[in-house]
């Protein structure tokens, strides 16, 4: 049997070290490969919301994923996951946006759900998929979100200590509300290794560590 091989498709080079470090750690025997454009991030929060033109930029990015030899396309970036979800029409393997296997595991455990985000771009793509996810399963959920707005500013200036604990403060006043407080960004994911158990009584769900698991059963590994 042929070595699977895994295309990650991101909107920042931030998270690239994130994704590496998981795939290395847990799931053995898998080729994969990263394609990032900063510039797409940086367009979509300008203009606020991802247009055609981000939209068939992404797509460019899936298809490059595809003619790369990736068997499984990630599209890593929450802000553009509804655009991973349309993108999977026009190429032959699947396209799978990074915080699918998150929302359907949260909508199993939870009724009050908090979203948390630092980019506001990524709310309604991440609320609109937990919605989606809850009402295919005939499960009612209850979403808050708060954003954490200067955090994102932190994360790009290399500032990861400010960028962290504003993140872990908006978790600590989620949780007081919620039953489970979700991360809409893959790059948020590194304040929670920071945090002690004590400081909150819910879980703090981040997208990558859930997306392995989906791959690894997929994959059957």
């Amino acid at each position: 049997m042929s070595v699977k091989k895994i295309g990650f498709v991101h909107t920042s080079t931030l998270v690239v070290p994130l994704f590496t470090s998981l795939m290395e750690q847990r799931l053995h025997g898998v080729n994969f490969f990263h394609l990032a454009d900063d510039s797409l991030i940086r367009d979509v929060i300008e203009e606020g919301n991802v247009g055609p033109r981000i939209a068939w930029r992404v797509l460019q990015h899936i298809i490059l994923a595809v003619e790369g030899g990736a068997d499984y396309v990630i599209v890593t970036c929450s802000s553009v996951g509804e655009v991973a979800e349309w993108a999977s029409k026009f190429v032959s393997v699947p396209v799978v946006r990074v915080d699918k296997p998150m929302a359907d595991y949260v909508v199993q455990t939870a009724s009050k759900i908090g979203v948390l985000a630092t980019l506001r771009t990524t709310l309604l793509p991440t609320m609109n998929l937990i919605k989606r996810s809850a009402k295919s399963v005939g499960r009612e959920v209850e979403v808050e979100f708060e954003v954490c707005d200067e955090a994102f500013n932190y994360l790009q200036a290399r500032q990861y200590l400010e960028h962290d604990e504003l993140v872990r403060d908006g978790i600590r006043r989620l949780s007081k509300r919620c039953e489970v407080v979700v991360l809409a960004q893959a790059s948020m994911a590194r304040a929670v290794e920071g945090m002690r158990p004590s400081e909150v009584n819910v879980p703090v769900l981040s997208s990558p560590p859930l997306l392995i698991d989906y791959l690894k059963k997929v994959l059957n590994l």
